[in-house]
């Protein structure tokens, strides 16, 4: 029996949650598809910050901070793009303008042991703000936002109803083979050196929890360490058989139609014709041994663009961990049939026409 691992489980419904509110017309456009492309690659980069943890001088504080059955952390990123505009028509460059930036700040409370988490989330994209809180309690999954007229359930057992189609809300979520993250971790684990990670020394450091003494380290690499590491990666996601399968069940329950090879293999594309100009990645460390902030830049740029595909791709994100093993409590709303809709709700009432 394959075991199934999640990927980046902290965030995954926050993503589902954007995906569901955005707007049709940039859901639909190719140009999405593309940042949708390049937000896996940063997922990639993101993963591969916490693998660099585990090896040498952050081996210890990694696997302390993967422990943690409780506390605070937040997500912020900002992703900027520029695109090749000459032939372009101007609805074209209008759709084109609205990805042009885009803005995520997650804050979240979470008891790993009690099964439970909120996350306030706050996005900007396509010239759009959404915001909302994210609920977990076990198996159930649920958003509240002033966008919605109800509370959005993405997963829920207790709340078991046919969806639109006769498809239950019940839909199991994507995942990827425990071997496979194993491939991945080994091969950017071999990039490694003992010159590619720097001790930049002592400083003090402002969280939200208040200044605290921390030890800052750095790890640079350059595009010819990154780029064969992604494109291999990538390969094993396009052979991981149950990746394949759960993404396939998993859209399918929500009436999505999604090409994973296609997707997988059109990030591929966007690789090879690519040029990371920089990479840069920074960690602290507190005087408890946890990993309490982490911070990746990322600048690519592509050559043989053609008009709407973009040109020069930057992102930058800050992870943030505090309050760590205290005592956290979410209060959770009460969510009954009446008050709460379903993805399949929202498309049977006209709100993901198309989607």
């Amino acid at each position: 029996m394959i075991k199934k691992t999640w990927l980046a489980p902290s965030f995954q419904a926050q993503a589902e949650a954007l995906v569901a509110l955005m707007p049709q017309k940039v859901l639909l456009s190719d140009g999405i598809k593309k940042l949708l492309a390049l937000g896996l690659l940063a997922l990639l980069l993101l993963a591969v910050g916490c693998t660099w943890n585990s090896l040498a001088v952050f081996q210890k504080a990694q696997k302390k901070t993967e422990a943690i059955s409780k506390g605070k952390d937040s997500l912020t990123m900002a992703m900027a793009m520029t695109f090749r505009e000459d032939g372009m028509t101007e609805e074209q460059k209008k759709v084109v303008n609205a990805m042009k930036d885009f803005r995520l700040e997650v804050n979240q409370i979470f008891d790993h042991r009690q099964q439970t988490r909120l996350a306030k989330f706050y996005a900007h994209v396509s010239g759009t703000g959404i915001d909302g809180k994210l609920y977990q309690r076990g198996k159930e999954n649920f958003i509240v936002t002033p966008l919605l007229p109800k509370i959005l359930v993405l997963q829920s057992e207790k709340l078991q109803r046919p969806a639109p189609g006769g498809t239950w809300n019940t839909n199991p979520q994507p995942g990827l083979s425990a071997d496979t993250l194993r491939q991945i971790k080994d091969i950017w684990l071999g990039l490694l050196k003992k010159e590619n990670v720097v001790h930049l020394g002592n400083i003090i450091l402002a969280t939200p929890e208040g200044d605290v003494k921390a030890k800052e380290f750095t790890i640079k690499l350059g595009e010819a360490e990154i780029k064969p590491a992604l494109r291999e990666s990538l390969e094993m996601l396009l052979n991981d058989d149950l990746l394949q399968q759960s993404m396939k069940e998993y859209f399918a329950g929500q009436q999505v139609e999604l090409n994973l090879q296609e997707f997988l293999t059109q990030n591929r594309n966007m690789l090879d014709r690519s040029t990371i100009e920089n990479f840069d990645y920074k960690a602290y460390i507190d005087r408890d041994g946890y990993l309490v902030e982490e911070n990746i830049n990322l600048t690519v740029k592509f050559k043989e663009t053609l008009p709407g595909q973009p040109e020069k791709y930057t992102m930058r994100m800050k992870i943030q961990r505090w309050d760590i093993e205290r005592d956290v409590q979410v209060d959770f709303p009460e969510v009954t049939p009446d008050n709460s809709m379903t993805l399949g709700d929202l498309r049977q009432d006209g709100l993901l026409k198309g989607f």
